[in-house]
């Protein structure tokens, strides 16, 4: 799937996610999430290359993990 963004082609093939396991603690550069879901990128587009995204159902994307080592948190 490819989505113009304002000029900028994003594309995100699928998401892997593990519903034998549901709900997991994640952890990453000191921040400790519980009991949330993470979805592993498949296929990622070079120019945003997104690994991991972390879902709660009350606040929705918490955080993404970049494969370049960058992160974006959802501050409370």
């Amino acid at each position: 799937m490819t989505k113009q963004n304002g000029g900028v082609d994003l594309k995100l093939v699928c998401l892997n996610f593990d519903s034998e396991i549901f709900t997991t603690d994640y952890e990453y550069n000191g921040f400790l999430f519980e009991n949330v879901y993470v979805f592993n990128a498949c296929i990622v587009d070079d120019a945003h290359g997104v690994e991991q995204i972390v879902y709660t159902p009350e606040k929705g994307i918490e955080f993404i993990k970049f494969e370049n080592g960058g992160y974006l948190k959802l501050m409370d």
